[in-house]
Formats: C-alpha cells, sequence, structure tokens
C-alpha cells in the first residue's frame, strides 16, 4: 500500500458519510483509484495531492479503456467526494460535460415495467372482480 492509498484509507475511515454499503464501496472505489494513478505514473504522496491534471488524465484513461458512462459517473463521485473532504472542491468541474463525460443516457427499448391492466389480466375471475370493487367503493 502506497502513501496515496494508505492516506484515502485514513480519509474513508475518519469520514463515515452514507450507509456501511457506500462507505465500503467508496473506500474501495478510492483504493481502485489510487492504483490507477500509480500505474498511470503518478506518486501523489497524499490525498492533498489531487490536482486536475490527474483528475483529467483518470478520465481519459477510463475512456481509453472502455469503462461504461455509468461508472464512470460512479468514479467521478468518489473523485468529488475526496476533492471535498481535503478541501479542493474546485480541483473537479461541476459538470461531467466539462470532462467529456455524457450527462444524459439515452433509453432505446421498450419498458419492462408491468401495467396495471398486465396484472390484471394474470389473476384469476374472483380476484379481478374483487379489486374492481374495491376500487370502486374505496376497501382494503
Amino acid at each position: 500500500m502506497d502513501n496515496l492509498a494508505y492516506s484515502l484509507k485514513t480519509l474513508c475511515q475518519h469520514n463515515a458519510d452514507g450507509s456501511r454499503m457506500t462507505q465500503a464501496q467508496r473506500e474501495r472505489g478510492l483504493s481502485l483509484i489510487a492504483r490507477e494513478l500509480r500505474t498511470l505514473g503518478y506518486r501523489l504522496p497524499d490525498a492533498r495531492s489531487i490536482k486536475p491534471k490527474h483528475v483529467e488524465r483518470l478520465v481519459r484513461h477510463w475512456q481509453e479503456t472502455k469503462v461504461s458512462g455509468a461508472t464512470i459517473k460512479n468514479r467521478m463521485g468518489w473523485l468529488r467526494w475526496w476533492s471535498e473532504k481535503v478541501r479542493k472542491a474546485s480541483v473537479i468541474p461541476r459538470e461531467n460535460a466539462a470532462l467529456g463525460i455524457g450527462t444524459r443516457s439515452t433509453f432505446k427499448g421498450r419498458s419492462a415495467a408491468a401495467t396495471p391492466a398486465d396484472a390484471m389480466a394474470t389473476l384469476p375471475e374472483r380476484m379481478r372482480l374483487a379489486i374492481r370493487l374495491q376500487m370502486a367503493f374505496g376497501l382494503r
């Protein structure tokens, strides 16, 4: 474990924001980011050493390795949390679009959610009648 990874681990342990699952995911994610920075040739001595060039290089690396847009957005959330905790929030732009990350994902399929009519069609006749009575008279 290098200095940056250790610094990020202690930062996560001293700032318990969110649920336990969120904290665990954030700690693992920041550990991954520290490893990636190290493999990209950046040897940060401390968590407070983050700069815009590090963020830009990470995003470029993620895009080159074809990491999905949603994953990049999650990682950007971890980076923003990190920069906020070390009081360097200005290091990361507020908008993902400034770093070339898509802002919206588009849905190109059909909704998989069942409609109430579909749900009613699968019920037995007596149950459908009971539900109609409940709706008509406000019963439970």
